[in-house]
C-alpha cells in the first residue's frame, strides 16, 4: 500500500515534467530520456506490485483495504504507461520541430547550425529516418558547394556569377553548362514566365534566334535544368527532335541553320520545386525569389557565351513585384490579381536573371541613370542609405570606367543568398547583408560598391580565358577599395589595402595557393577568395604604382571601351597597360599572375655618423622568394626630427640602399604605405625591433 502510494506520487511528479517539457519543446534530449526512464520504471514497479497482490492467498484478498491498494496500483501503472507514452510522443514532436528548424536554417544557408538540429533530432527520435535523410542532404550540399562556382560570396565572376568560396585550377564537373561550347550563338532572346511562388514552380515560353557559329548546323546543344520539363519545342516553326542528357538538350533541326539569318527556337516548359530552395541554390517563395542563369532555369547556350538583348515578361502573384534585365517598359494586370512586368534590355545581357518579392520601393537617380532600391518592409529604412552609396559609386566608376552600361540599375533584397550578386543592370542583396553583424555593417558600403563595379567588370566586358575570374572579382574588389578612399579619405584607403593583405594571408594559411592564371571561376575551392579577390585587388594596386595613375586609368578605360558588350582576356588587358604606359610588363604579370606567394624579406640596417650632424643609414633587403621579385619599394627612415621616405628597387636576391639624414636614425619602416603585397619582414638581428610593413 505505501509502496503503491509512493509510485503514484512519482508518476504525478513525472507528469509535471512532461507538462514543463511541452511548454518548452526545445528541451534537451537528456531531460526527456530521464523522464522516459522514470515513467517506465514506475509502470514496471506498479505492475510488479499488482502481480504480487494478486498472488496472495484468497483469504488475504478481502476487505476494502486490499481493493483500494489494488486500485491505486492499477492507477499508478496506467499513469506510468501513459506518462511513458507521452514522453515518447513529446520526443517525436520535438524531433520533428528540430528537423523543421534545420530545414529552415538550410534554406538560409546556415549549414552548420542546420546539421546540429538534425543531429539533435536523431538523438530525440533514433527510429525516425527524416534526420538522417536531412544529414545526407547536408553532406550532399557541401559536396555541391565545393563544385559550384555560383555558390558562394557571391558576386559576379566571369559570365555573371560568382562567389567567395574557394580556389580553382581544377576541372569543373563533366557537362557543366559553362564548360560546353555551343555550336550556335543567340542573337535575340525573349521569355514569358509565370512564377507560382506558393508551389515553388514556374511555367515559361522562350523564343530566341540562333545562328551557326561557322557554316551551317542542324544539331546544337542548349542547357536547361533537368527540373524543367519541355512541353513543346520547335526550330524555324517546325517540330524538332530533342535528346536530354542531364541538364543538356541536344536538338536536331529539320533544316540547316546558317550563320546569317539563323532560325527561331521556341520552347514551352514547366519546372522546379518541392520546396522554396531549388536544386541549384535559387529560391522561389512568397518571401522572395531569385533565378540566376547558372541554375539553368531558362534554355540557353553555355553561360560564358550568352551575350544577347533580352525581353522578359514576368508574371507574379498579388503583392509581389518582379525585377528583370534592362528597363521596365510595361506593367500590366494579370489573371487572379497578379501583375505582369515587362523588362527590356536592348544591350547585350549576360544571361537572364530575375527576382521577385514583396518589396518596398525607393527611386532616385545617379546623374541621368534611374536607380531603384527594393527592400523587404523590415529593412525599408535602409533604402535611403543604399541609394546614396549607389549614387556615389556610379558617379565614381563612370569617371573611371566610362558611362554606365545599361538603362537602369535596380537593387533588390533576396532570401538565402550568402552575399551579393550582380547580373546585368541589377544587384541582388542577400538578406544576410542586413543582419545585425558588426563585420558586415563595417563593410556594407564597400560591398555595394563592389557589386556596382561588376556592371563594368563582368557584364560590360565578359572575362574569358585562363584566370578569367581576376578580370571580374579582382577588378571589382579594387574598385571597392578606390570607393572607400574616395568617400572616406586616404587613411581609410590605406586601411582597406591593409585589410585586403591580411585577408590574403589569412585565407591562404591552410589550402594550397594557386596562381591567379590557374584559377577557375567555376570551381571556386580552397584559396580562390584570397587569391582572386584579395591578392587580385593588390596586383592592380601594384600595377598602378609601377605604371603611374594616368597610364593605369587609361588602360582600364581602354580595355572597357574597346570591348563594350564583348569579351576580354588577361593578355588583352596587359597589352592595354603596355600601350598606355610605354613599358613591357611581361615580368610584372608573370611574377604576380603566374606564380604563387608574395614577396618575403629578411632585412637589416645600420647607421653611422658622417659628421656635421649627418647620418648614413644602410639598409639591406634579402629576398627569400625564389625567384626574387622585381618591384619598387618604399623605405622610411625614422628619426627624432621626423620621417623621410625614399623609394628603392628590389632587383634580385640581395638589395642594398643608402640614405643620408640630418638626424640619427631610430628605426626604419619597410613599405609604410602598404603599396606592396608583402609578408611581414624578418630582421636578421633577433633582438632588433620589427619594422612596420
Amino acid at each position: 500500500m505505501n509502496r503503491a502510494l509512493a509510485a503514484g506520487v512519482l508518476v504525478l511528479g513525472g507528469q509535471c515534467g512532461v507538462d514543463a517539457q511541452r511548454r518548452n519543446p526545445t528541451g534537451t534530449a537528456t531531460v526527456m530520456a530521464v523522464l522516459t526512464l522514470i515513467f517506465a520504471i514506475t509502470a514496471i514497479v506498479a505492475i510488479g506490485y499488482a502481480i504480487r497482490l494478486l498472488s496472495r492467498p484468497t483469504e488475504e484478498r478481502a476487505g476494502r483495504g486490499w481493493r483500494v491498494a489494488l486500485l491505486l496500483v492499477v492507477a499508478c501503472a496506467a499513469l506510468g504507461l501513459g506518462g511513458y507514452n507521452a514522453v515518447l510522443v513529446q520526443r517525436r514532436n520535438a524531433a520533428k520541430q528540430a528537423v523543421e528548424r534545420g530545414r529552415e536554417l538550410m534554406q538560409r544557408g546556415k549549414t552548420g547550425e542546420a546539421e546540429q538540429e538534425f543531429r539533435r533530432a536523431q538523438e530525440l527520435d533514433p527510429k525516425s529516418k527524416a534526420p538522417q535523410e536531412e544529414l545526407d542532404k547536408v553532406a550532399k550540399a557541401r559536396d555541391e558547394a565545393r563544385r559550384r562556382a555560383e555558390q558562394g560570396t557571391g558576386t559576379v565572376a566571369p559570365g555573371g556569377a560568382g562567389g567567395a568560396a574557394g580556389a580553382a585550377g581544377r576541372s569543373a564537373p563533366a557537362g557543366h553548362p559553362q564548360r560546353r561550347e555551343s555550336q550556335v550563338r543567340i542573337t535575340r532572346y525573349e521569355i514569358d514566365v509565370t512564377l507560382d511562388v506558393q508551389k515553388h514552380s514556374l511555367s515559361a515560353e522562350a523564343r530566341f534566334v540562333v545562328q551557326a557559329k561557322r557554316g551551317t548546323v542542324r544539331e546544337f546543344d542548349l542547357a536547361l535544368s533537368p527540373q524543367c520539363a519541355v512541353q513543346l519545342l520547335t526550330v524555324g516553326g517546325k517540330s524538332a527532335e530533342r535528346k536530354r542528357e542531364g541538364e543538356w538538350l541536344t536538338i536536331t533541326s529539320q533544316r540547316p541553320i546558317d550563320a546569317r539569318q539563323g532560325a527561331e527556337v521556341y520552347i514551352r516548359y514547366k519546372g522546379f520545386g518541392k520546396n522554396r530552395l531549388l536544386p541549384a541554390g535559387d529560391v522561389l517563395s512568397p518571401e522572395g525569389s531569385y533565378l540566376r542563369p547558372e541554375s539553368r532555369w531558362c534554355p540557353a547556350i553555355g553561360y560564358l557565351e550568352f551575350r544577347s538583348p533580352v525581353t522578359a515578361r514576368v508574371t507574379v502573384p498579388r503583392g509581389q513585384m518582379a525585377l528583370g534585365p534592362g528597363r521596365l517598359v510595361a506593367q500590366q494586370p494579370a489573371p487572379d490579381g497578379g501583375t505582369t512586368y515587362v523588362w527590356e534590355c536592348p544591350q547585350n545581357a549576360m544571361g537572364v536573371a530575375l527576382a521577385a518579392g514583396p518589396w518596398q520601393k525607393l527611386e532616385g537617380k545617379a546623374g541621368d541613370l534611374p536607380v531603384t532600391v527594393l527592400l523587404w518592409k523590415k529593412h525599408a529604412s535602409r533604402a535611403a542609405h543604399i541609394l546614396a552609396v549607389t549614387k556615389r559609386a556610379v558617379a565614381l566608376f563612370e569617371e573611371l570606367y566610362g558611362p554606365f552600361p545599361y538603362d537602369k540599375l535596380a537593387l533588390g533584397e533576396i532570401p538565402f543568398f550568402p552575399g551579393g550578386y550582380s547580373p546585368s543592370s541589377m544587384i541582388l542583396l542577400g538578406e544576410i547583408l542586413f543582419e545585425d553583424n558588426r563585420r558586415i555593417a563595417k563593410q556594407f558600403d564597400a560591398i555595394i560598391a563592389h557589386e556596382v563595379a561588376h556592371q563594368w567588370w563582368g557584364n560590360l566586358v565578359v572575362p574569358q580565358g585562363p584566370g578569367a575570374g581576376w578580370l571580374a572579382e579582382g577588378f571589382a574588389e579594387y574598385a571597392s577599395i578606390l570607393y572607400v578612399g574616395e568617400t572616406s579619405g586616404e587613411k581609410a584607403f590605406r586601411r582597406a589595402l591593409w585589410d585586403a593583405k591580411q585577408q590574403y594571408h589569412f585565407l591562404n594559411q591552410n589550402p594550397p595557393e594557386e596562381a591567379i592564371i590557374d584559377t577557375d571561376p567555376f570551381n571556386q575551392q580552397g584559396s580562390y577568395t584570397g587569391v582572386v579577390y584579395s591578392k587580385g585587388a593588390y596586383v592592380l594596386h601594384m600595377l598602378r604604382q609601377v605604371i603611374g595613375d594616368d597610364a593605369f586609368r587609361a588602360a582600364l578605360r581602354g580595355f572597357l571601351d574597346d570591348r563594350r558588350f564583348g569579351v576580354g582576356t588577361i593578355d588583352e588587358f596587359r597589352a592595354e597597360a603596355e600601350e598606355h604606359s610605354g613599358r613591357k610588363l611581361d615580368g610584372f604579370f608573370n611574377q604576380w599572375l603566374e606564380r604563387v606567394g608574395t614577396i618575403e624579406l629578411v632585412y637589416d640596417w645600420q647607421a653611422r655618423s658622417l659628421g656635421g650632424g649627418e647620418w648614413e643609414t644602410i639598409v639591406t633587403l634579402d629576398q627569400t622568394s625564389d625567384p626574387p621579385y622585381k618591384m619598387p619599394i618604399d623605405l622610411q627612415i625614422v628619426t627624432r626630427a621626423g620621417r623621410s621616405l625614399d623609394t628603392g628597387e628590389l632587383t634580385g636576391t640581395h638589395s642594398e640602399f643608402r640614405f643620408v639624414t640630418r638626424d640619427e636614425p631610430q628605426d626604419i619602416d619597410i613599405d609604410p604605405r602598404d603599396n606592396l603585397l608583402l609578408a611581414v619582414p624578418k630582421r636578421k638581428s633577433a633582438s632588433a625591433p620589427q619594422p612596420s610593413s
